[in-house]
């Protein structure tokens, strides 16, 4: 094995700007879907106990820059998903008032359960296009999707409707079901403004 050296170091220069991912990865709604995959056997996913305190758990997603995580038992088995409007949203103010301060509600009260949750099978994700993914997304009226990977029994990654927006650079509504010529057509009218 070689032993390992020092690297050489250099002043910084005149770098002052940080590099930054592209907002568009060049994609269209024929991309192939896996493309948008947060895949989970790359990435660690967060994941939170159902116990955390939901200010907590809120200053988490906040310092991480994520609007989703995974909640979970001891064991890391899968309870349910919590995102951030479920911590700031309508679903929380029904929960406070005097008898219950926002301080004492856990994230597994306020959490999407498992038996709820949707997901499609990363088996047919490997042939999905992006455009698919929409429609699916429309069609479950969800803004993410878990993805399963079925011969493992394992669930593999997440699909966000915020990561194809942003990827795609158009706005991305899923709280309607639009025919896939709506989509095409605002898929165009982006590329050709």
């Amino acid at each position: 094995m070689a032993s390992a050296h020092a690297l050489r170091t250099y002043p910084l220069d005149e770098a002052n700007h940080l590099a930054t991912p592209s907002t568009s990865l060049d994609a269209s709604m024929a991309t192939p879907g896996r493309e948008i995959l947060t895949d989970y056997s790359r990435y660690r996913p967060l994941l939170v106990e159902s116990t955390l305190p939901v200010p907590r758990c809120e200053e988490l997603m906040r310092k991480s820059h994520v609007k989703l995580m995974l909640v979970v038992d001891t064991q890391d088995h899968l309870l349910g998903i919590v995102d951030l409007v479920d911590l700031v949203g309508p679903k929380l103010q029904k929960m406070i008032g005097p008898d219950l301060p926002k301080t004492e509600v856990a994230v597994g009260s306020l959490m999407t359960s498992r038996d709820e949750l949707k997901s499609i099978a990363y088996e047919d994700l490997q042939h999905a296009t992006i455009g698919d993914l929409v429609v699916t997304l429309q069609h479950e009226h969800c803004p993410h999707i878990l993805v399963q990977d079925r011969s493992r029994n394992e669930i593999r990654g997440v699909i966000s409707a915020a990561d194809i927006a942003r990827c795609l650079d158009v706005p991305l509504d899923i709280t309607y079901s639009p025919t896939f010529a709506d989509i095409c057509h605002v898929t165009q009218e982006h590329l050709y403004t």
